[in-house]
């Protein structure tokens, strides 16, 4: 099984972040995915600080070793990224190696997913 994290990044208030964090969450788990969750452990205790802003916004992902649903994962994040115009941009990492995007023109953007696919499981099409 592979871990995704899926941190979303904008200067945005949390209750923001926090929605088109689950918005994201939604159309990721129509995809073949293990499980989507947030990184956030739910409910802070009584006098503790409460999750940091990228705690907020961010996604775990579980899935299978395919290649193809990384890949899907991968292109329904742009997907997404390219509809909400609010979030500046998306980091993806598997292992410490990350994704982001964002601020790149679409063939720039496209040659990194490209890349970053490569280093995890195999050759894009």
């Amino acid at each position: 099984m592979t871990g995704v994290t899926v941190q979303l990044v904008s200067p945005g208030a949390d209750e923001d972040l926090e929605r088109r964090a689950l918005q994201l969450r939604d159309e990721l788990l129509a995809l073949a995915v293990d499980d989507v969750r947030p990184a956030t452990g739910g409910e802070v205790p009584p006098g503790s600080r409460g999750p940091s802003v990228a705690e907020i916004g961010t996604l775990l992902v579980s899935l299978g070793p395919s290649v193809q649903l990384l890949q899907s994962v991968v292109q329904s994040i742009t997907a997404w990224l390219g509809r909400d115009r609010s979030t500046s941009a998306v980091k993806i990492s598997i292992d410490g190696d990350v994704l982001e995007l964002g601020a790149a023109t679409a063939d720039q953007q496209t040659q990194l997913v490209d890349a970053w696919l490569a280093r995890h499981g195999g050759v894009v099409p």
